[in-house]
């Protein structure tokens, strides 16, 4: 899948990607034991990836804990330049 771990912490992996729309960002997957967390654009896509090569206990799908902690989903906007500024 291309992704590679973190120099500081191997159950960090990462990518980089682009939206359709050309805003290049990077992909993440958090490895905890048997726990999970892909922080991409199209995170569905990177899941059903490892599930071609691996057996999931659960489908995927939008968390809204890991590790015991509430997370939500964010929207990130391109910022653009100013002029003038």
């Amino acid at each position: 899948m291309n992704f590679k771990p973190t120099l500081r912490d191997p159950d960090v992996l990462y990518q980089e990607a682009c939206k359709p729309n050309g805003f290049d960002y990077y992909e993440y997957i958090l490895v905890y034991v048997e726990d999970l967390l892909v922080i991409s654009h199209q995170a569905y896509k990177v899941m059903e990836t490892i599930k071609v090569a691996y057996r999931l206990k659960e489908e995927p799908s939008i968390p809204k804990t890991y590790l015991g902690a509430t997370i939500k989903q964010w929207h990130i906007q391109k910022r653009t330049k100013q002029h003038g500024a």
